[in-house]
């Protein structure tokens, strides 16, 4: 797996990282196996923040922080749990892109090159759905410099996209 940035930006700073990044195969589930770091958390069941109030939605900015930091697919998890309850179809496909493109960086951290980038395209046929339909900064993200960002993923492992929120969006 390509190196993280160092200079990666925390927007929860005060929450504890998990345990260990989860690899399948590598170690115990972690919700599944008993000595998963998450196997007596309970899940969020509520409704996702609307998209104009990522700023306050934890799980979103959680998730982020997650995937920037290495734990792919810890941050699936939390996305997922506001995919399943979606304001509208425009953010359950910006959710499904960011948990294909979580699952393609936990595809890539066990050496499945050819699920990372099957995955990688997944995500941009989401965000080629959302694109016409969100502003060009939505949930904080740069539209098209995320589609350009998993697009280079796709045809290079080390180009593995960042997740910065937008510095007038902070």
């Amino acid at each position: 797996m390509s190196a993280l940035p160092h200079d990666l930006p925390r927007y929860l700073p005060e929450e504890p990282w998990p345990p260990y990044a989860y690899r399948p195969g590598r170690h115990p589930h972690p919700t599944r196996d008993p000595l998963g770091h998450s196997h007596s958390a309970v899940g969020d069941e509520t409704p996702a923040e609307p998209p104009e109030g990522w700023r306050q939605s934890h799980r979103y900015l959680r998730a982020i922080d997650l995937f920037n930091h290495g734990f792919a697919w810890e941050a699936h998890e939390e996305w997922e749990s506001m995919w399943h309850r979606p304001v509208d179809s425009a953010q359950a496909e910006w959710l499904q892109a960011l948990i294909q493109v979580a699952a393609a960086s936990v595809q890539q951290s066990i050496d499945h090159q050819d699920g990372r980038v099957r995955l990688c395209h997944r995500a941009l046929d989401h965000l080629r759905r959302v694109h016409e339909r969100v502003p060009a900064v939505y949930m904080g993200l740069e539209v098209e410099p995320l589609r350009a960002s998993i697009r280079a993923w796709a045809l290079d492992a080390t180009q593995r996209p960042v997740l910065r929120l937008e510095a007038s969006a902070t």
